[in-house]
């Protein structure tokens, strides 16, 4: 199996009893987060054991405690003020939601946390940010 993300990628292999456990799982290019415990022996290698395989939406609920949208300054408009209310609206919660504003001319940023709302982290709220293709988000 080989794991990859951004900073590069790390192949092992599983055991049977993981294989057999976690197969449903385990597809060719789907975002899942693992548990994995590392052991090393006195030789020197290193084994690996897979506690468990999350899916990116079970990890919304489990993991997720906010959400960060990325703003430009001078890029925001009217319709994308109406655009969040709406879909924070649709979508109220209990995580937190911040807005880290930044001006990209004098490279400067501040970051606030909405007092009034909080929203729901789920597929469907990922979504609609991801289709409006303007804004950057980090959950965290």
């Amino acid at each position: 199996m080989t794991l990859e993300d951004y900073s590069g990628s790390y192949s092992f292999r599983l055991g049977d009893r993981d294989y057999m456990r976690l197969k449903e799982k385990l597809e060719v290019q789907r975002f899942v987060i693992f548990k994995i415990k590392f052991a090393q022996v006195k030789d020197g290698r290193v084994f690996v054991n897979v506690n468990d395989v999350i899916e990116l939406q079970e990890a919304f609920e489990r993991f997720a405690k906010s959400i960060s949208l990325v703003m430009d300054v001078m890029d925001v408009r009217p319709e994308d003020l109406d655009f969040f209310r709406t879909v924070l609206e649709r979508n109220k919660g209990n995580q937190k939601l911040k807005f880290f504003i930044k001006n990209v001319e004098d490279d400067s940023h501040i970051e606030v946390q909405s007092m009034k709302h909080s929203v729901d982290l789920n597929g469907d709220l990922i979504k609609e940010i991801q289709l409006l293709n303007k804004y950057e988000f980090y959950l965290n």
